[in-house]
């Protein structure tokens, strides 16, 4: 009975030891893992209070040569420190002239709107991208790419992230008519400056210890940040140096 009651408490002691050895790197990898998906989600809200910036310093700036590339590639040069890959697409969006059908548009009606500068100008693939260690994710921006200078958006392109989707999202009922869009509704005196960014974000300290046990396995362009932001200038279209070309 004694010798019995001594190894009792002998046996409680192992079995305890054994659970703790156990349990502690379980607890490390879910710490870690949560870390990272608070870092990604503070990275996620940091970028979207960045490209609202962006957008409102370009659209603030209307005398001189456009601010594109100054701003943009201010922009870029921060972001390539942080992610794998990555991309920037940014055009002035002004009221249209002309319908789909041919017509011209009618005062006081809406009409689709048009880009009237743009960036990358030229539609280079190489500007406004970047990418390490040969990484993809961003390459080509997702977001479909908004349309070069002098061109009006597609009938139902939208222009604002979301615009024209389902208001209720439940799928059955359609989508509100292009006419009442916001953006097709601009004045002759507005204009926004859009700017579509995707950014595949750098792998935190246990993302990325698996991407590169199993890289075949883990693809991290699927955490990429893909976001359209519009910001309405509070200038006159009519004031600004820029945002009118004489060739469009």
């Amino acid at each position: 009975m004694i010798a019995g009651s001594k190894r009792g408490p002998g046996g409680v002691g192992g079995s305890a030891t054994v659970e703790v050895v156990v349990l502690v790197p379980i607890l490390l990898v879910f710490l870690a893992a949560v870390w990272d998906i608070r870092q990604f989600i503070a990275y996620r809200t940091e970028l979207a209070r960045e490209m609202y910036v962006v957008a409102e310093a370009i659209a603030d700036d209307r005398e001189g040569e456009p601010p594109f590339e100054s701003v943009l590639r201010l922009a870029q040069s921060k972001f390539e420190d942080t992610s794998v890959s990555g991309s920037i697409y940014a055009a002035v969006v002004v009221r249209g002239w002309i319908h789909r059908e041919g017509e011209d548009c009618v005062d006081d009606e809406w009409c689709p709107p048009m880009v009237t500068v743009g960036w990358p100008a030229s539609g280079d693939d190489t500007v406004g991208t970047w990418s390490r260690d040969g990484s993809a994710g961003c390459a080509r921006n997702p977001i479909d790419v908004l349309p070069q200078a002098g061109v009006h958006f597609a009938p139902t392109e939208a222009v604002l992230p979301d615009e024209g989707a389902d208001p209720d999202g439940d799928g059955p009922l359609p989508r509100p008519p292009p006419s009442s869009w916001v953006s097709r509704n601009l004045t002759d005196t507005e204009w926004w400056v859009v700017v579509d960014t995707c950014i595949e974000p750098e792998p935190g300290l246990f993302i990325g210890h698996l991407v590169n046990w199993a890289d075949d396995m883990l693809d991290t362009r699927t955490l990429a940040w893909q976001r359209r932001v519009a910001w309405g200038s509070i200038h006159d279209l009519a004031d600004c140096d820029w945002c009118e070309p004489d060739d469009i």
